[in-house]
């Protein structure tokens, strides 16, 4: 039972539990262009690939690497992993309700957020168990936990602005937004007190929950609806230096009257159940102590009620300097997600292109969920229209996965017509 109620801690923490740089506004808005991309990123700022990777796996994982990743952990420990999908149509009109130069777009997203903040004391707990902590009131204030699926149709516009100095580009778009499901809890405070001599276990938490219906979860599942905004500038010069700046998702999503929206302040005391005969331990004693009694307890509520939660809002600003005239450029990345937990993430990348067709970046990065990471990214333009971009941010990590973090790759395909 105590491994159960441990189990069912930690999990409760991970279920309280772009990096990259492809983006879907080309640099080239006077022809009609298709682009499909795609990123995934799961990082750390305390727990290794190493680590992460046996957990997930379910491997074995040993004391040494259990004590090794425990001291690494800081008091705030956060992992997290962002999946897109996008599909994108541009097309340039001459004259679109009255205005030259511009066009429209129409696109399609996937997004898929899982986030969780925890104290170093609850992986102890979790993985070395609660004697070590005898006598003791462990405090695990602020814990979070965010799982968010949500699914987008967009239209925008954008206009094409000549300048003395250069080229500007305008758009904005509107999306309609579907939600897949959703599981938010912010643990505000809570503490763990063992007794002296195992007698008794107290948890104490007061913690704000949402979570959609859980009955329908699936892609297919139409849990909420919502609309954003998106706005992107784009700055070209004569010497083919850029600066865009992008606001994605501004906007929310409301979740139906199956949701659940409520704040927990409980007091939970284990001491233990009689048993009266060791062979016969089955029937109500088990259901007594089911982890069901926990899930109750902090996670859910009786009363569907609907609510809204703002999206993860991307802010995003980079610009790119020409240094060697069709040989060598540098480009600078800012963004944040806000109502998250991701950090302010930054990028450095220079852009070595060994002829118009292929080029290679190397990446150095800091921030978003992790901290340092270097990486690579390689670009082929493909048949005079096609272009395709992979890389990864995290290439350092999978080349010493026993001390660093970070996982993931990105990949877009677009095409010129």
């Amino acid at each position: 039972m105590k491994k159960t109620i441990f189990t069912y801690l930690f999990l409760f923490s991970l279920f309280l539990c772009r990096a990259q740089q492809n983006n879907v506004f080309i640099d080239d808005f006077d022809k009609f262009s298709f682009e499909i991309s795609t990123n995934l990123n799961l990082n750390s700022n305390s727990v290794t690939n190493e680590f992460i990777s046996a957990y997930l796996n379910g491997d074995y994982i040993s004391d040494e690497l259990k004590n090794k990743t425990i001291e690494r952990l800081e008091n705030e420990n956060r992992i997290g992993y962002i999946n897109n999908y996008k599909a994108y149509y541009f097309q340039k009109t001459n004259k679109l309700f009255g205005s030259s130069d511009c066009g429209f777009f129409v696109g399609i997203e996937y997004h898929n957020l899982l986030e969780v903040k925890f104290k170093k004391e609850l992986f102890e707990i979790y993985f070395n168990g609660n004697s070590q902590f005898e006598g003791q009131r462990i405090n695990l204030d602020d814990m979070k936990f965010n799982s968010l699926k949500f699914q987008q149709i967009k239209l925008g516009l954008f206009k094409n602005i000549n300048v003395k100095s250069g080229k500007s580009t305008v758009g904005l778009s509107l999306a309609f937004n579907k939600g897949q499901n959703n599981f938010f809890a912010d643990v505000k405070n809570a503490s763990f007190y063992t007794h002296t001599n195992g007698e008794q276990l107290e948890l104490e938490i007061k913690t704000d929950v949402q979570h959609s219906d859980t009955l329908k979860s699936d892609l297919w599942a139409f849990n909420g609806v919502g609309t954003s905004l998106d706005f992107f500038y784009v700055y070209v010069n004569p010497n083919g230096n850029n600066l865009i700046f992008e606001i994605n998702n501004f906007g929310f999503i409301s979740w139906n009257n199956n949701s659940y929206s409520f704040s927990k302040d409980t007091l939970y005391n284990y001491s233990g159940y009689n048993i009266e005969n060791i062979f016969n331990v089955e029937g109500e004693i088990f259901q007594q102590t089911s982890t069901d009694t926990l899930v109750d307890e902090f996670a859910y509520n009786n009363e569907n009620n609907s609510y809204f939660s703002f999206l993860p809002m991307l802010i995003q600003l980079s610009y790119s300097q020409n240094l060697i005239k069709d040989k060598l450029t540098i480009t600078g990345l800012l963004n944040h997600y806000t109502f998250t937990e991701y950090k302010p993430f930054i990028l450095l990348k220079p852009n070595y292109y060994f002829n118009k067709n292929i080029r290679v970046s190397p990446l150095l990065s800091y921030g978003g969920y992790g901290k340092f990471n270097a990486g690579l990214e390689v670009s082929f333009n493909i048949a005079k229209s096609f272009s395709l971009v992979a890389g990864t941010n995290f290439l350092n990590s999978y080349i010493y996965p026993e001390n660093l973090s970070g996982q993931g790759a990105y990949f877009s395909l677009s095409k010129k017509f």
